[in-house]
């Protein structure tokens, strides 16, 4: 995964830009990836009905997350819970799994998961020669009417217009 310039920067324990932890985009901050976009036309098709969770500059995401082979994504959450995260294993071999809050599950190739990101999760993949690889992408909280979608939107707007799209980087805790 990679740092974006216009958000505060977090390490991710030494995962972010490495190879270890990569992600093919199809849609990235809000916006395709038209090369990507091109060569998964059977994928975009079928995310066509997906409530995607939609604010420009931020989201949808849809990728392909490849995790290589002894790597391990450290705890962490996302930064609102208007959202869930879907996981739709592709390829996972034995000694691939996640944490999310409490609860360690293996994930199931082609049997999506669908959770709230701003709980702390992480994964890992412990088999000692084969990639694991998720599509990963956002949906909206089905709880939430049109007008709520639009003023979280609205909000995340605004908190990024505000910093003028400077990078700010924190100290560690």
């Amino acid at each position: 995964m990679e740092a974006e310039a216009n958000r505060p920067f977090f390490d991710d324990h030494g995962m972010l830009g490495n190879p270890s932890w990569s992600a093919f985009y199809l849609w990235k901050a809000g916006a395709p990836v038209p090369e990507n976009v091109a060569r998964f036309p059977k994928t975009m098709a079928a995310l066509e009905d997906a409530p995607l969770c939609r604010i420009p500059g931020r989201t949808p995401s849809i990728l392909f997350s490849l995790l290589r082979p002894g790597a391990h994504i450290a705890p962490h959450h996302g930064f609102m819970n208007a959202r869930y995260i879907c996981h739709l294993p592709l390829i996972v071999p034995e000694g691939c799994a996640m944490r999310v809050g409490g609860e360690t599950r293996a994930w199931d190739e082609g049997r999506a998961c669908v959770f709230d990101d701003s709980i702390e999760h992480e994964a890992w993949n412990r088999n000692p020669d084969k990639l694991r690889v998720v599509m990963i992408f956002d949906i909206w909280r089905p709880e939430l009417s049109a007008e709520e979608r639009e003023l979280v939107g609205s909000v995340l707007q605004a908190v990024d217009s505000f910093g003028g799209g400077g990078r700010v980087t924190l100290p560690d805790a």
